[in-house]
């Protein structure tokens, strides 16, 4: 009797056992179907902007002043990709750009995002204050008294030697700017990468309508820099997919 209640358990447990591993296997043959029958969504198009510095290794030299910048550091916001017919908008980020010439790269990663494809033609985006609220540390773009409260904001300001002697050119300067690429670029909805370098022509921020070579220091020359550093940033393009 023993032995006959023993051979039932056995033949049992054998067939749970048997039960259980067709059903564990059914259900791993259900997982990797599903995963093999899965659509993997091809990547929407990117694009990635850069803001760098032409190479500073050769000075300006004009009838007998010199002039070399050493960077620059300035607020950007509200970038557009400049399309046709309609611009792309990004989200609102406020984001400090600090650019020289004095690292291994010249240029710095700035922003990213997706396009949704078709024709781009530039870029653009608003230079910017700070505003009185910013976290940023910086004794030349953000003014604090001595108990740390901000008492005044810039929006750029451009570090360099004139004549051999430091200069600090500092500006509120706040307008919206635009940078041209060389050719409208057309590409796809999805796989598809436009890289954007803007490098920034340094000696012409400081080149006057005649040649001369204007002076950082002169009060004079205040809007005449800030109005050549609006305009002269070049737009490099990379581009992948392109069509």
């Amino acid at each position: 009797m023993a032995a006959f209640l023993f051979l039932i358990i056995y033949q049992a447990t054998k067939f749970m056992k048997q039960f259980f591993f067709a059903i564990v296997l059914v259900t791993l043959v259900s997982l990797l179907s599903g995963c093999l029958d899965m659509d993997f969504e091809e990547p929407n198009t990117g694009f990635t902007l850069s803001i760098g510095l032409q190479s500073t290794e050769e000075r300006m030299v004009n009838e007998g002043d010199t002039l070399e910048v050493i960077g620059a550091r300035f607020f950007i916001n509200n970038i557009e990709m400049e399309a046709i017919p309609d611009n792309e908008i990004f989200e609102e980020n406020k984001t400090l750009v600090n650019i020289s010439d004095l690292g291994i790269q010249n240029e710095v990663r700035v922003a990213s995002g997706e396009l949704l494809g078709g024709e781009y033609v530039g870029i653009s985006y608003d230079l910017v204050l700070p505003g009185f609220d910013t976290e940023v540390v910086d004794n030349d773009l953000i003014v604090r008294d001595d108990t740390g409260n901000i008492t005044d904001v810039y929006s750029m300001v451009i570090v360099g030697l004139y004549n051999d002697d430091i200069f600090i050119f500092r500006s509120k300067y706040d307008e919206r700017v635009e940078y041209s690429f060389d050719r409208n670029v057309t590409l796809p909805e999805k796989e598809g990468l436009l890289d954007i370098i803007l490098m920034g022509e340094w000696k012409e921020w400081f080149r006057s309508d005649d040649g001369q070579i204007l002076n950082p220091a002169d009060p004079a020359n205040q809007s005449a820099i800030e109005e050549n550093f609006s305009r002269f940033f070049t737009a490099e393009i990379n581009t992948v997919a392109e069509e």
